[in-house]
């Protein structure tokens, strides 16, 4: 059987012996259909991968994402400070060194951004040192961001604490130039000042990473930050990087960098989406397939759609977005009875799987909000990406331990609030009592929580049609006013919600949102167990 990455452990599942006489009922469905390629497979299984399932309604609503949000900036504020030289870590235990700062993957330098945007002024200062430090102290000479450092000492990323310091996986870094760019943008679209110190940052980490395109035709999986050469390459590891570039170009206005992130999407996908093989996100995870890889490409090619207005990019992005459905859940399981998630009644449907390896799904993408989707659905009107953004959205926050809904871990223990596991265990590979359970720890999703609530509105208003869309845990309804619209929101939970409300007629889904599009949209306060109203021009 396979146990924890290990393929060689004996089984201790016994056979069904059958006798003369016993039957046994399969429920199944078969497709045939003429499948000339790779897309075609994944088209067709994004038509029908929940056409077995029950329909899925969402978990009950038991927390906003507001709520989530503070639950989280918390934990952050007291636990989750590095002092010296400033910056937000990743984690909480101070013996582990992957806990103090990992760049991008597990949310360094991406965890800034939400509390940049949406964070109390504490935070919101401890966002921009992060940034300070990020092109900082924790930038090299040539531009690259070190990938691990803890005590004011660098690691690298061969999972050694005496191995090379230079050693870095790249999608650590293409991690950090797309949320380095959106957290200037954000700061451009209020109008405030952007440091030189971040634009010089971007400049170098964006030419740093635009150079191992140039010289080596890739970005590579893992490569040497000094010498610049690649350890490790053949995979799409850093995918997203493609994004960042075409952000960082606009920014910095380098046609250069816009030139390198078009002809490196184009050739990731070719040579990956094209074959349905994207690998190399995960560090630990070798190459075995993965869907970090496949939703940072596509969040590459949204964002070069965006950025460019080029429609041609939106097939592309299409094609990429089939496979990224095949990585998340499309039913609710059912958990033993007996086990954690079986007691708390725990919810499947759009947890997201993170790689061959790890036998388990997650709370969320690893590490991103899904807001790629739903950018995917305004430029082409198809329901299934939105469902898809929904189904991710409402799935977070269930998962999240809190004072009044302690999550307990297999050892006994209880989650501590604000932390939250990124097992969403449906399999025995951490052996067979581990099926609904969570170990004691805080991870990742926590950060994909966060962006949630930073990047899909609460609600969405469609102002000529009188549609409301929820993503987050509020029942809304419209109603036509004669000149207006007059939103009505329920909250049935026991927290008070601050509802982003973004309102726009569908007549304007042909025109790209851009990035930071819900700064400045109104926010609805909506009491615990309470209804709130707002009215809406109408388009």
């Amino acid at each position: 059987m396979y146990l924890h990455c290990r393929t060689g452990v004996p089984s201790t599942d016994s056979p069904r012996t059958f006798k003369a006489g016993d039957s046994l009922t399969l429920r199944f469905m078969v497709h045939l259909f003429d499948c000339p390629d790779v897309p075609a497979l994944f088209s067709r299984f994004f038509e029908c991968r929940q056409d077995l399932e029950e329909a899925s309604s969402p978990p009950t609503p038991v927390l906003p994402l507001s709520a989530a949000f503070g639950i989280i900036e918390t934990k952050y504020r007291e636990d989750q400070w590095e002092e010296q030289p400033g910056f937000l870590r990743v984690g909480v235990d101070d013996a582990n060194i992957y806990n103090t700062w990992q760049a991008g993957w597990v949310g360094g330098g991406m965890n800034s951004l939400a509390f940049l945007a949406d964070g109390t002024a504490l935070s919101r200062e401890r966002a921009r040192a992060t940034m300070d430090a990020v092109f900082g102290a924790l930038q090299s000479p040539n531009g690259f961001v070190r990938p691990i450092m803890a005590a004011g000492r660098a690691y690298g990323d061969d999972f050694s604490d005496t191995g090379n310091t230079n050693v870095l996986l790249v999608r650590r870094d293409a991690d950090v130039l797309i949320f380095a760019a959106r957290h200037i943008l954000l700061l451009q679209k209020r109008r405030e000042p952007v440091p030189a110190q971040w634009l010089g940052g971007l400049s170098r980490l964006a030419g740093a990473i635009a150079r191992l395109w140039e010289r080596h035709g890739q970005f590579g999986q893992f490569v040497d930050i000094r010498s610049e050469a690649i350890l490790q390459g053949g995979t799409a590891s850093a995918a997203i990087a493609s994004g960042g570039l075409a952000l960082a170009a606009g920014i910095l206005g380098d046609t250069r960098l816009l030139q390198t992130a078009g002809a490196s999407a184009r050739r990731h996908h070719e040579r990956y989406v094209r074959t349905g093989l994207l690998c190399g996100g995960p560090g630990e995870a070798l190459q075995c397939p993965d869907s970090e890889s496949a939703f940072g490409m596509l969040e590459s090619l949204v964002t070069l759609y965006e950025s460019t207005g080029d429609a041609a990019w939106v097939p592309l992005a299409e094609e990429c977005a089939r496979i990224c459905a095949s990585w998340c859940v499309s039913y609710d399981f059912r958990f033993p009875e007996e086990s954690t998630f079986g007691r708390m009644g725990m919810r499947t449907a759009g947890s997201v799987w993170a790689n061959v390896q790890n036998k388990h799904a997650a709370p969320g993408i690893c590490t991103l909000s899904g807001a790629s989707l739903l950018r995917l659905y305004r430029a082409t009107g198809d329901p299934r990406y939105l469902r898809l953004c929904r189904e991710i959205a409402h799935n977070l926050p269930q998962y999240l331990s809190r004072a009044d809904r302690p999550v307990p871990a297999v050892d006994g223990r209880a989650l501590p609030p604000g932390w939250m596991s990124e097992r969403v265990n449906m399999s025995d590979w951490e052996t067979k009592d581990g099926v609904g359970e969570v170990f004691y720890g805080s991870c990742w999703c926590e950060v994909s929580c966060l962006l949630t609530y930073t990047e899909i509105p609460g609600i969405w208003v469609h102002t000529d049609t009188g549609e409301a869309v929820c993503f987050d845990a509020v029942e809304a309804v419209v109603t036509d006013a004669a000149d207006r619209w007059l939103l009505r929101v329920r909250n049935s939970t026991v927290f008070d919600a601050a509802v982003k409300v973004l309102a726009e007629p569908r007549s304007a889904f042909g025109r790209p949102w851009g990035e930071c599009v819900l700064e400045g949209c109104p926010v609805l306060s909506v009491p615990a167990g309470g209804e709130a109203r707002m009215e809406l021009p109408k388009a």
